[in-house]
């Protein structure tokens, strides 16, 4: 289902780009580029701890759910994600 889906997707993208017509929720363009957003170092440094500790939970969170059926349970809609799981990719977390 998933490869179904991605290649779908890759399909209409390729056409829109042939068509030069890529938007965004159909009525505005994709932006070129971010508009840049300038913070203070401190606060830079906040947002990176931030982060880390976010994706920390998420990875936490991700690897708990391939090891317990009772938390697969409740996500039933998370199958695709768990097919992926399966997939030897030789990948070492780097969180």
């Amino acid at each position: 289902m998933i490869q179904e889906n991605i290649k779908s997707l890759q399909t209409i993208l390729n056409e829109k780009l042939i068509q030069n017509e890529i938007f965004l929720e159909g009525k505005n363009p994709f932006p070129v580029s971010l508009s840049p957003y300038l913070i203070s170092h401190s606060r830079y440094k906040d947002l990176v701890k931030n982060c880390e500790v976010v994706l920390s939970a998420i990875e936490k969170i991700t690897h708990l759910y391939t090891k317990d059926k009772s938390i697969q349970k409740l996500f039933p809609e998370l199958e695709d994600y768990r097919f992926l799981t399966k997939l030897d990719v030789n990948y070492t977390p780097s969180i």
